[in-house]
């Protein structure tokens, strides 16, 4: 459930600001989302603007800063500005580019709307929704698509876990499972993390909204998979209906579950570098299981010594303390293949731009300790993992240890 504070900050990062933000075409006047004390303060911070030029370069002449002011003071207050304007009703058509492109559900542009004394053209926001519903059923229709295939013909799914832990999303496609409570579900945009590289899939909740606040269904997300570039959760129905293309959603992630996996993550790149350290550079990964659990991890060596256990183990708990910073940033796949301290694992295919994980340093400057292509997702410091034990070390093949 989302607090009045959340509702308003979000309210405000999108429409604080729509001409430059690109939401309203430069010429269009939209004055109904104002707040002088917000915009005052983002004016010059989100801008980067001067107090005295602290408002949009194509601001409508109705919205200068005098002319806000004055009405504001004429009320008697620099608070909220319902209208400056004789528009009082928001349009289906914008509603529905806050709610398609932003992610802006039509309950909270409803209920900011009457704070202000405006209602929304919910009809024509109904109609833009059933046009974009009718267009995904007919794509569907089209598609003969399989969740064992590795062709999926849908957009990439944009993933957003990195930042959040839950985003409004667009149903894509809704696919069968072999269970008939289950459904295999695409989204446009998720924070759910793909199991790869050795790192589970994320688990979490799928809402599916109504108007007024009402929810008409909620899938509990088992497991989130990866088919090309397409992400596929799958969730069992536990409230309600299941979505359909086209519609709405808000998913969020185990927040709980997903931090251990961090911790576990993170403290498998300080596990690598500390084998390099205290048994051999030629300790090579050979493939890893991160979990909430626990975490595994194979590479190539003699079997350690009682010694070398301690020492490894040491090192690792001793970088935990430090806390030392935990940064990532993307750069181009052919600079990534010239550095050797970036540690790359031969065999896998990379894009044109790779994600470099780093350990110490300075954050994003390519300087830590430890750097590894990683796509995964980690701790922002070593210190939230606490501690590390190594509980057993054993043969899994030829050269292979665990």
């Amino acid at each position: 459930m989302r607090s009045d504070d959340d509702v308003e900050e979000k309210f405000l990062y999108i429409c604080r600001n729509p001409w430059t933000d690109n939401v309203v075409e430069a010429d269009e006047e939209y004055p109904w989302v104002w707040d002088w004390s917000e915009w005052e303060r983002a004016g010059r911070q989100y801008a980067g603007q001067s107090e005295q030029n602290a408002r949009a370069p194509h601001l409508p002449r109705a919205l200068d800063a005098p002319a806000i002011t004055s009405l504001a003071e004429s009320k008697g207050e620099r608070g909220h500005v319902a209208r400056v304007s004789e528009k009082s009703q928001i349009s289906g058509e914008f509603a529905f580019k806050l709610y398609d492109t932003y992610g802006f559900p039509l309950d909270l542009t409803e209920l900011m709307a009457r704070e202000r004394g405006l209602t929304v053209d919910v009809a024509g926001f109904e109609k833009l929704m059933e046009e974009q519903r009718a267009r995904a059923r007919k794509a569907q229709k089209k598609e003969a698509i399989s969740v064992e295939g590795e062709n999926l013909q849908i957009a990439p799914t944009k993933f957003l876990g990195y930042d959040f832990v839950e985003t409004e999303s667009v149903i894509e496609a809704v696919l069968p499972s072999q269970r008939p409570e289950e459904f295999n579900i695409v989204l446009d945009r998720t924070p759910c993390y793909a199991e790869m590289g050795g790192q589970v899939g994320d688990r979490g909740l799928l809402h599916v909204p109504g108007h007024d606040r009402t929810e008409v269904g909620m899938l509990r997300v088992i497991d989130t998979q990866k088919r090309g570039d397409v992400f596929i959760h799958r969730a069992a129905l536990t409230e309600g209906r299941a979505p359909e293309p086209g519609e709405a959603v808000r998913i969020s992630i185990d927040a709980d579950r997903r931090r251990a996996i961090e911790r576990h993550h993170t403290v498998t790149h300080l596990l690598h570098w500390a084998l390099h350290q205290r048994v051999s550079p030629d300790a090579t990964q050979k493939g890893s299981y991160v979990g909430p659990e626990k975490l595994t991890f194979d590479f190539s060596s003699a079997p350690l010594t009682p010694e070398q256990k301690r020492d490894v183990e040491k090192l690792v708990n001793e970088k935990i303390v430090e806390n030392a910073p935990v940064s990532w940033t993307e750069i181009p796949y052919t600079e990534a293949k010239k550095r050797s301290d970036i540690q790359q694992f031969f065999g896998d295919k990379y894009g044109d731009l790779v994600r470099v994980v780093q350990i110490g340093g300075d954050a994003k400057a390519l300087n830590g300790y430890s750097m590894e292509l990683c796509g995964g997702t980690h701790v922002r410091a070593t210190g939230e993992i606490e501690s590390f034990r190594i509980i057993k070390e054993e043969a899994i093949a030829a050269g292979v240890r665990r």
